[in-house]
């Protein structure tokens, strides 16, 4: 059986957790109307009637901007020419730091052609006077605060007679506790703009934070895009993985890129991402914690270009890629680790260290590589075939300190040259060995020949005269060949 108390704890926590994620307030109210719709951006839009009493509705007329298409809300508005304040009062349950975006579009709804002037407020608290440029007809303004109760305000307040107060839309956004820190109950923060080099907006961005690019980009500068996902963004603000994968990059060294900033009171929150690939980053820390002579640099290894690591060298790309890596003369002995996730390499240096062992074949596995010098270390064993067989890359000579050092094709020519010498040796005996024995068998059957002449002679005398001792005769021959030989016979009798 369960015990209560514990049963207890844990409706409770779930009850608790349900309650605080409800509270979170996401609401666009359209001010003037009263329909419920859903636009472009999947937000959905309310009318207006639950949080104001007062007020006129109005429609505007959109055509003054035509070609443009406008957004829904700026077809209507609430304007209050009776009362100097009029406010807007929007459940916050628990109140909490929110993000409050006013819209304003005046579109002659009044026939004056005069856009008034008029003061906006949240709470207690003035947020701007408002004023129309002819060449701006929309207004939008943004604050972050803290909402100490259950709700907040939104309020329009006439600041001249006969200036009658307006609003079209608000939209209302919980933020997380710990979003811009220099927010608290007694400061605020006014937005005055907010630039990405892309346009973002939900639901990229899950607070609908209004990213928007800078009209025209600085000389000398560009655009970089990364289409690395962005696995871990660790900064308090939480911008969007969208605007952290757009950077602006000086196009060459001698370009800097130069921020113009005022002075306070205006707060900057600048974003800096690693636009180099993850993998490659990787694969670098792999290479500096395996050699110490490696490990006093950090930071992107590529930008800014002036700034770039010693030993590496990266493309003028809008992502710049590590294409060339010296480690030349560095003093490195350990084993290698594969390296070869850094797929942009063009060219290796590892020449003069004290590299020793086999070549790693993963030296092959580089599919841009041009350039490979592994000289005066002291490798030893066949260089690997995928680096011999390429006929793409450019090895160096001297590759190994030891004689045992050679090509897999150069010890396979080695040992097949052997082989041939071998078998030329062995024929070659082999026929010496026949032609003696030929030799042998003729002079041979010679000899028997001559013996058999001799004896016939040798008997045809013995007719005539008696021998009474034996002799052994030793005759020269003639050879048929005309060459003398000498061999001996014994007669007995």
């Amino acid at each position: 059986m369960s015990n209560p108390s514990i049963t207890l704890s844990l409706l409770l926590l779930i009850s608790l957790s349900a309650k605080l994620s409800s509270s979170r307030v996401f609401l666009s109210i359209d001010c003037g109307t009263s329909d419920t719709y859903t636009d472009l951006l999947s937000i959905n839009w309310v009318g207006d009637g639950d949080y104001i009493h007062t007020g006129e509705t109005h429609p505007t007329d959109t055509s003054l901007l035509f070609p443009f298409q406008l957004p829904r809300w700026t077809s209507t508005l609430r304007a209050f020419p009776d009362l100097r304040k009029s406010c807007y009062t929007i459940p916050v349950p628990g109140g909490g730091k929110v993000l409050v975006r006013a819209k304003f579009y005046y579109g002659n709804y009044d026939g004056n052609f005069s856009p008034p002037t008029f003061a906006l407020n949240f709470d207690a608290n003035v947020w701007e006077v408002l004023t129309f440029a002819a060449d701006s007809p929309t207004l939008i303004k943004e604050a972050i605060y803290v909402v100490d109760g259950n709700v907040t305000s939104v309020c329009v307040a006439q600041v001249e007679e006969g200036q009658v107060p307006f609003i079209n839309a608000i939209e209302v956004r919980s933020l997380d506790s710990g979003m811009y820190g220099n927010v608290d109950s007694s400061r605020a923060l006014f937005n005055m703009k907010r630039i990405a080099l892309v346009p973002v907006r939900f639901p990229d961005d899950d607070f609908d934070r209004i990213w928007s690019p800078p009209i025209v980009l600085p000389d000398g500068l560009g655009v970089t895009n990364s289409d690395t996902s962005i696995m871990h963004v660790n900064i308090t603000d939480r911008p969007p993985a969208s605007v952290l994968q757009n950077a602006l990059y000086p196009l060459n060294a001698s370009n800097s890129i130069i921020l113009a900033l005022n002075d306070p009171p205006f707060t900057y929150n600048l974003y800096f991402a690693e636009m180099t690939k993850l993998t490659s980053m990787k694969v670098l820390k792999l290479l500096q914690n395996q050699f110490d002579a490696l490990q006093a640099w950090a930071g992107d290894p590529c930008l800014p270009m002036y700034y770039n690591w010693e030993w590496v060298k990266c493309s003028s790309d809008q992502t710049p890629r590590i294409t060339s890596l010296d480690l030349s003369s560095m003093d490195l002995s350990r084993v290698l680790p594969d390296f070869s996730a850094m797929d942009a390499l063009e060219y290796i240096d590892l020449h003069n260290n004290s590299f020793s062992g086999s070549i790693p074949d993963f030296f092959g596995n580089f599919p841009n590589l041009k350039e490979l010098n592994l000289a005066d270390n002291y490798f030893s064993g066949p260089i690997p075939s995928s680096l011999t067989n390429n006929n793409n890359i450019t090895l160096h000579q001297k590759l190994c300190q030891s004689y045992n050092c050679a090509t897999s094709a150069e010890k396979k020519k080695k040992k097949s040259s052997g082989n041939k010498i071998g078998l030329i040796f062995a024929i070659l005996v082999s026929i010496l060995f026949i032609i003696s024995i030929v030799v042998v068998v003729l002079l041979y059957r010679r000899q028997k020949r001559t013996a058999e002449t001799l004896q016939s002679i040798y008997e045809g005398n013995m007719h005539g005269q008696h021998h009474t001792n034996a002799r052994v005769q030793e005759m020269p021959m003639r050879a048929t060949d005309g060459q003398t030989s000498s061999f001996s016979f014994s007669l007995y009798k």
